[in-house]
């Protein structure tokens, strides 16, 4: 009984081994960091846009909620600035996936939560919050997405048949998958 349970053990470690190192799973990986970085990147157009834009607080409010709306429209310029490095991108889930183990997991993991923290305290270092410029940008936040999911929401959701190729307002298309041996591709129609 013992044996079986450590054979059984030991073919999940297996089937889990293999799948995690396939090439779909890696695609996957792949198009969530190209989503991760696209809107990072949104990010950090919009803080810089703002910050630049900076007039009066009760100006800035609706001047901020304006340019975030107007990035959120150009979405898929954004993705396809990072679609230009796309392979590279695949090389990072690609590499820690095929170079896993507990001792680099842990230093990984140590470099991540150092470079993110470093990153943090520099940006609190040159701009000093307080907690009504926080409720702030919550708000700004809210109401942005609000809108925007108003607007590029469908109207009719019953006279959709398949999925949404073709967003009206911005013209450009939304994320049209195409899966050519296992290589995620964006379709520009």
């Amino acid at each position: 009984m013992e044996y079986i349970l450590q054979w059984n053990k030991h073919y999940k470690k297996r089937i889990m081994s293999v799948f995690v190192r396939s090439r779909f799973l890696k695609t996957k990986i792949n198009f969530l960091l190209i989503s991760f970085l696209t809107m990072i990147l949104q990010l950090h157009v919009n803080i810089s846009l703002c910050y630049l834009l900076t007039f009066h607080p009760y100006v800035d409010f609706f001047i901020q909620i304006i340019i975030t709306i107007i990035i959120g429209f150009y979405t898929n310029l954004f993705l396809n600035f990072v679609l230009l490095f796309e392979d590279r991108i695949y090389s990072i889930p690609r590499y820690f996936i095929n170079n896993y183990s507990e001792e680099r997991y842990r230093i990984w993991k140590r470099n991540f939560i150092f470079i993110i923290s470093t990153y943090f305290i520099v940006i609190i270092l040159y701009h000093k919050l307080d907690k009504f410029e926080i409720i702030l940008q919550v708000i700004q936040t809210i109401t942005s997405f609000l809108i925007l999911d108003e607007i590029q929401a469908p109207k009719n959701v019953n006279k959709i048949k398949t999925k949404i190729t073709f967003d009206p307002i911005t013209k450009c298309t939304t994320y049209s998958k195409i899966y050519e041996r296992g290589d995620l591709k964006i379709k520009q129609e």
